[in-house]
């Protein structure tokens, strides 16, 4: 089966896109860094791809994760980094909640030329095929990401960065 080609928009004025949902992946709600919110139709209960990375976090629920060439199981928390354009899909068993961070660090991208961010580069390599996170990480990442979804401006964006830096340390 093909999968849907996603079309992910950028909130304007921001560099990456952070979604909540506490229900279902059908409708979820892109948080903006202004603090506004807007209800949007989700894509992870389907197969589909976008050429943003995702970074997925499941704060309730169980079910299988289709990603790839590869079918898990999954349950809560579970934290996922999904390369770009890997397709992928969230069979959940249950009402599930949880984040997403979807951001596009292509090789030619601003992000590449700080020296500090080598530290990611083999793990933006393996993102090709998805990474599970693991142990304290897992922890770390879920207060850093609910922490973003309340901040603004340089606020959030230096959340973000923590985020990345506690990922290159896995």
């Amino acid at each position: 089966m093909k999968p849907k080609d996603e079309r992910i928009r950028l909130v304007p004025g921001e560099s990456f896109r952070l979604l909540q949902w506490t229900d279902n992946l059908q409708a979820v709600t892109v948080l903006a860094a202004d603090g506004t919110s807007t209800v949007s139709a989700g894509a992870g209960h389907e197969w589909h791809h976008h050429p943003q990375m995702e970074l997925t976090l499941i704060e309730q629920g169980s079910g299988t994760l289709f990603i790839g060439d590869a079918i898990t199981p999954f349950r809560a928390p579970d934290l996922v980094m999904i390369g770009h354009d890997l397709p992928h899909y969230w069979h959940m068993r249950q009402p599930s909640a949880g984040f997403a961070l979807q951001f596009g660090f292509s090789a030619e991208h601003p992000f590449w030329q700080f020296p500090e961010t080598a530290a990611l580069r083999s793990l933006w390599e393996d993102a090709r095929r998805g990474v599970r996170l693991y142990g304290a990480a897992v922890q770390n990442i879920s207060g850093l990401i609910r922490e973003a979804a309340v901040q603004g401006g340089m606020g959030r964006l230096a959340l973000f960065m923590r985020i990345m830096a506690e990922i290159s340390t896995v």
